[in-house]
């Protein structure tokens, strides 16, 4: 993946892979007494299957007062997908009350 021009469009691919988290970390950074608490979340994650290697994110949390939640995050992983080996980014984000599962996607090399 390193050393692709910017001229060039990849080739799109879908992965899956088994994510077996290794470190979760929350931090409160806001809660209000009135409203729903913030939280910044340290996850470091290992990828096998389509995707293996490493993975280290960052997520910012919002939990509202009935329990559910909503996230968006950003993960650098490093390893190999579709035959290459390197780094690429991904982000995730999810509602938390509509989707009960989110999907990642890949937006740089």
């Amino acid at each position: 993946m390193k050393g692709m021009a910017l001229s060039e469009t990849p080739q799109r691919v879908r992965a899956k892979a088994q994510i077996d988290v290794e470190k979760y970390e929350p931090q409160a950074y806001e809660t209000p007494s009135g409203g729903p608490e913030l939280l910044e979340i340290h996850v470091a994650e290992s990828f096998s299957g389509d995707i293996s290697g490493e993975g280290k994110a960052r997520f910012l949390q919002v939990v509202r007062a009935d329990g559910s939640a909503s996230f968006a995050g950003i993960e650098r992983v490093s390893g190999d997908i579709a035959g290459r080996s390197g780094t690429f980014v991904t982000t995730g984000s999810n509602s938390g009350r509509e989707c009960p599962s989110h999907t990642r996607n890949c937006v740089g090399v």
